[in-house]
């Protein structure tokens, strides 16, 4: 039987996307944090996920899982009676904004420091802004 070694970068990745997780779908429940829910906790993850996987799997994986998880519990408890189904109208410019930060996350911060961090952060945050924009200019609702 092979052993099993405990690796505590693991548990921190493992506990930093359940946090995120968790603050997706409870902030909502406060009112006036409701706009900061919608971005910044899957928003960070999108930027970790791009600086610290190899892998491309894992890199867009989280996040966007993260954002489908955290979007269908939503649409089952807090925005329940407004949802008509699991997913909200233009959730494709959402989701697309969301990989888009994933990659320019892995381009900018190959070498992570903090003139990266703060570039790949000014980066995603157009990127959502312009990309979300776009699909209400092109005609969604959302």
């Amino acid at each position: 039987m092979a052993d099993i070694k405990f690796n505590p970068r693991t548990l921190t990745l493992i506990l930093f996307i359940v946090i995120i997780g968790l603050s997706r779908v409870l902030l909502p429940m406060f009112g006036d944090l409701e706009a900061i829910a919608n971005y910044s906790a899957v928003g960070a993850l999108a930027m970790f996920g791009g600086a610290y996987f190899n892998n491309n799997l894992k890199s867009f994986s989280f996040p966007i899982l993260t954002l489908l998880l955290s979007d269908v519990l939503l649409s089952l408890t807090v925005y329940k009676t407004a949802s008509n189904g699991f997913l909200y109208e233009g959730w494709y410019w959402v989701y697309g904004a969301f990989a888009l930060m994933v990659l320019t996350s892995k381009i900018i911060m190959k070498k992570v420091n903090v003139l990266s961090f703060l570039a790949a952060t000014l980066a995603t945050v157009m990127i959502h802004w312009i990309v979300t924009d776009f699909g209400i200019w092109y005609g969604s609702a959302f």
